[in-house]
């Protein structure tokens, strides 16, 4: 893992993200991400669309993520510090981390979802598959041996739940030949790609409410 010297959200980083596989591009080039098809994704990286419009929702997520990361450092013990990362040999491949320990052996991912996905980790230590694919991307690009989800909501009877997650190495095997193959076809041969995704019961997009859709 290479981790590079600047920070989420300046011109360098957007710029860094039109020629990289992020975590957040990961569930769209699976056919995961109920809200933005590959088609979609190849026309942002190429500046054909516009990026994905910040909604309120995703405003609220971003302006939570400090405090709840501070938060998430009490409870874990741990320290951890947004980065943004490239595995050191798939230099195509990179990842805009919520935090990062400082051994770099456990990484946190934050979310500030609407009130059905917190219930659903909350009540059934469940992720949705969306999260699951950018956790097992992050796990692959820095080598981590466990990620911890952590979901917060604040004005919530209970405000935050953190679940474990390990490598799942099948699935990071699949994701990267996936994701190989669209860095490849589509961003260097620039190839169109389907506009197809696969549909499960999602939220409404302007329910989502966190920020990982803009990283």
């Amino acid at each position: 893992m290479k981790i590079l010297p600047f920070e989420q959200g300046t011109e360098e980083w957007l710029l860094w993200r039109l020629c990289h596989i992020t975590a957040t591009d990961a569930p769209t080039v699976m056919g995961l991400n109920p809200w933005k098809t590959p088609l979609d994704l190849w026309e942002e990286k190429l500046l054909v669309k516009p990026r994905t419009e910040v909604t309120k929702a995703m405003q609220r997520g971003t302006d939570l993520e400090p405090e709840a990361r501070e938060i998430a450092c009490r409870m874990l013990e741990t320290d951890f510090y947004p980065a943004v990362v490239e595995h050191s040999e798939r230099v195509w491949q990179g990842a805009s981390l919520d935090g990062l320990s400082e051994c770099g052996r456990y990484i946190l991912e934050i979310k500030c979802p609407n009130k059905v996905t917190h219930d659903y980790s909350v009540n059934e230590e469940g992720i949705q598959i969306y999260y699951q694919i950018q956790i097992q991307h992050q796990l692959a690009v820095t080598g981590a041996e466990i990620a911890y989800y952590m979901t917060y909501r604040p004005k919530h009877d209970t405000p935050v739940k953190i679940i474990t997650v390990k490598p799942d190495f099948d699935k990071i095997k699949e994701m990267i030949e996936m994701e190989y193959k669209f860095f490849v076809e589509c961003l260097c041969q620039m190839r169109q790609p389907s506009e197809k995704k696969v549909y499960y019961s999602f939220p409404e997009e302007d329910e989502r409410g966190d920020s990982s859709f803009q990283k």
